[in-house]
């Protein structure tokens, strides 16, 4: 029976017409499964990938049935050295697939950390930074708009009683471009982990293996007017941008938007943030020791070699398929784990960073488009019957 998500379950004519914009629409699951997982042998299987180790042992046990059948018969090994050798085998891709799933798991920790932060980051400031007047919005007096300053002007609220100072163009424009920083941040360590640097050359573009610009515009409109990336001088540009939220977290303070508490608990946030940036880094730069994967590699590949020894003489040919599927399911084991060391990249076993952007960028931008269009009530971005009546369009919550 289909298990589908209950935000998925409304029919199969829904299904068909359904738009992506759901919550987690990119990273989760989109259709069921055609095809049984123990019939796929082509996407995430690593098939491919141990193809070559499954051949090479399955002549070398064809070869030594022949020697065994046709050359002499004492070229044999006593069955019980397989147990003996299996049991260190087997303690050995235990250890080596559970420190590397660990690593998976704990860089998929960290980047939701990075990804909380960033929601805990923007809600804080959308709430409580003063809103701008909303387009259309009719004040009774005349408001004059200076950085740094509030002006005395206020508009009437939507209740038509209490009175709202509305935030000036200019503070809205730095409002603007740090929650811009915030979802670009979420780019930028996903390229750092990916080591697809160069913005320095040019903000939101990125090097290819031969040295030459590759255009990313996933984020370039997201970054500071004249925004110059330092990563040739050593510096990641996830720290850098940390530089600018702090900085507006101090000038909203100055202008008593957020108390001692509120800015205290923006600082954590945001030292969270680059704590799980730090953290993934050191799983994407510190491997697995390489006399431990030396000596994995050799005691799988000594076990599979002795196989045919002890078995030639009592199954005959029935041995090459025989060593070949053993060494088809040991060598995927130990794949698997070199694929989970580094759960950063792009293949369809890692972690998928990619989807977990689009999704978190589409979360702001809707708050984004309630803190414009709603915020200025005082009654919550999401209050029903309050301002601009909330219903979501394709082009709501942009960052224009």
């Amino acid at each position: 029976m289909s298990r589908t998500p209950l935000f998925l379950s409304f029919g199969a004519d829904a299904e068909r017409k359904r738009h992506m914009s759901f919550l987690l629409a990119s990273s989760s699951r989109h259709k069921d499964r055609r095809w049984p997982l123990v019939l796929r042998f082509w996407k995430g299987s690593i098939h491919s990938e141990v193809l070559f180790p499954v051949a090479i042992l399955s002549a070398i046990a064809a070869i030594v049935v022949y020697l065994n059948q046709h050359i002499s018969s004492d070229v044999t090994l006593p069955t019980s050295i397989v147990p003996s050798l299996s049991i260190v085998v087997g303690l050995e891709l235990v250890f080596r697939n559970q420190t590397a799933y660990n690593r998976f798991w704990t860089g998929r920790l960290h980047f939701s950390t990075l990804t909380t932060s960033i929601r805990c980051l923007t809600r804080h400031l959308l709430v409580l930074v003063p809103a701008p007047a909303p387009p259309g919005h009719q004040s009774d007096s005349s408001f004059t708009q200076n950085e740094g300053s509030m002006d005395s002007s206020t508009f009437k609220d939507f209740d038509g009683v209490s009175e709202v100072q509305p935030l000036s163009q200019a503070l809205e424009a730095k409002t603007l471009e740090t929650i811009k920083i915030l979802i670009a941040m979420l780019y930028t360590v996903k390229n750092h982990l990916r080591a697809d640097w160069g913005v320095a050359l040019s903000p939101g573009t990125s090097l290819t293996e031969d040295g030459q610009n590759a255009a990313a515009d996933e984020y370039k409109e997201l970054l500071p007017p004249g925004f110059k990336g330092h990563e040739h001088m050593g510096l990641g540009l996830t720290l850098q941008l940390a530089t600018y939220v702090e900085k507006f977290i101090n000038i909203g303070c100055n202008l008593t938007w957020f108390n001692n508490s509120a800015s205290s608990q923006m600082l954590a946030e945001l030292n969270a943030l680059i704590a799980a940036y730090g953290n993934m880094e050191v799983i994407r730069l510190a491997p697995t020791p390489v006399a431990h994967l030396i000596h994995s590699k050799q005691t799988l590949a000594l076990f599979c070699c002795i196989l045919p020894f002890a078995m030639a003489a009592e199954i005959g040919w029935w041995t090459v398929p025989l060593v070949a599927f053993v060494a088809f399911a040991l060598y995927g084991i130990e794949q698997i784990a070199q694929w989970h060391e580094d759960p950063f990249g792009k293949d369809k076993i890692d972690i998928n960073m990619d989807d977990i952007v689009e999704d978190s960028r589409k979360e702001i931008e809707v708050m984004l488009g309630a803190w414009r269009n709603q915020g200025l009530s005082g009654k919550g971005l999401f209050t029903p019957g309050v301002g601009t009546p909330f219903t979501p369009r394709a082009d709501y919550g942009t960052l224009a």
